[in-house]
């Protein structure tokens, strides 16, 4: 089952990042208002992980009680993440050597095997949107054991929920007792980036679907633009009010959560235009959008340097642009191919170990 308004919404998570990344000293960004809270986008890699808990769950709860396939999910999962992953972090590491920079032994390869985010101060030393993957790939590991042994059974959910909530509440703590240690590099990258401070998101995702496809039936979808849009302002309003808090680690997940919620049930005009064709291709290409953020800017701006371009908007602009144009590409040459391939040999490896052994004499 795939809630295709969902979809799209990823794209304005990565738009908004790649903003607070590279675009606030653009109009309309510079507008102190707007600054303010773009300077806060980094917590759209927040509403990634909840929602990829949340779309995760509800893609294979519907499948049935039927127990996940490890190989299986983890060899998709694998063709869905690692071909861009690995091109942009290549991109990367070759400019970094081109250029004389270092690269250190120990940050190539924990980046190239998905563990840096594991690794105090390694997290963002090289393609730095690739922290985020190797905490996504730790989830994509834990997914399949909670899948069958507690997502599949109804009479866990209470529990799950209780646990969940719990974990969230711990992680809020530590991460608002941080606040005054972070200063220390060693303790922020922990503090911002480790596994086991994210994990509350995605399962914050997971039991939020649990219910969403429990109450489904009982639930009527109807127009629910309204609330949504006021979601939204409550979301904007807090971020920029923001006491100082951490909102990195799964703070708002008190807003994100009903967002997806409401998302999933609105049949209004925010839906109907999200799930054009159009929007829905945006989604799909957001992952380029986030993860090859940094290469292109990296290769573009040196193009920039050496043709003397300096206006900030039109670099800016133009680069969106080429990142757009350049994530769309390798959607469409590099991960769908790759996707495919990669899946219909696990197909076939699958279908010659059921084969049952024929002896000739």
């Amino acid at each position: 089952m795939r809630i295709e308004q969902l979809t799209f919404t990823r794209f304005v998570a990565a738009l908004a990042i790649v903003i607070f990344h590279d675009g606030l000293e653009v109009f309309p960004f510079y507008i102190p208002g707007v600054q303010r809270f773009f300077q806060n986008a980094y917590a759209g890699v927040s509403y990634f992980f909840i929602l990829s808990g949340f779309v995760m769950v509800v893609a294979y709860a519907r499948k049935g009680t039927e127990a996940l396939s490890y190989r299986t999910f983890y060899v998709h999962r694998f063709a869905r993440i690692y071909p861009a992953y690995f091109m942009a972090l290549m991109m990367v590491t070759f400019l970094f050597l081109v250029s004389g920079k270092g690269v250190e032994m120990i940050s190539f390869v924990s980046s190239l095997v998905l563990v840096q985010a594991w690794i105090p101060g390694y997290a963002s030393t090289l393609n730095v949107p690739g922290w985020s993957l190797s905490v996504e790939f730790f989830f994509y590991l834990a997914f399949p054991v909670l899948f069958n042994f507690f997502y599949r059974k109804p009479t866990h959910r209470g529990v799950m929920a209780f646990v969940v909530l719990a974990l969230w509440a711990m992680t809020q703590i530590i991460s608002v007792m941080g606040v005054g240690i972070d200063k220390n590099q060693t303790i922020h990258t922990v503090l911002y980036y480790h596994p086991l401070i994210h994990i509350n998101e995605f399962l914050m995702g997971n039991v939020a679907a649990l219910f969403f496809l429990s109450l489904q039936e009982t639930s009527r979808y109807r127009k629910y633009d309204g609330v949504i849009i006021f979601i939204l302002v409550l979301l904007g309003i807090f971020i920029m009010n923001n006491p100082g808090l951490n909102i990195h680690n799964g703070l708002l997940a008190v807003f994100i959560v009903p967002l997806i919620w409401f998302l999933s049930y609105n049949t209004g005009f925010l839906t109907q235009l999200f799930i054009r064709p159009s929007f829905v291709l945006l989604g799909e290409i957001s992952y380029g959008i986030y993860i090859y953020q940094k290469p292109v800017r990296y290769y573009l701006y040196k193009f920039y340097a050496v043709t003397g371009m300096t206006q900030r908007e039109f670099c800016f602009y133009g680069f969106l642009a080429v990142l757009i144009l350049f994530s769309y590409c390798s959607y469409r040459f590099i991960e769908q191919p790759l996707r495919r391939i990669i899946q219909e040999r696990l197909r076939l490896r699958l279908a010659s170990s059921s084969s049952p052994n024929i002896n000739i004499r």
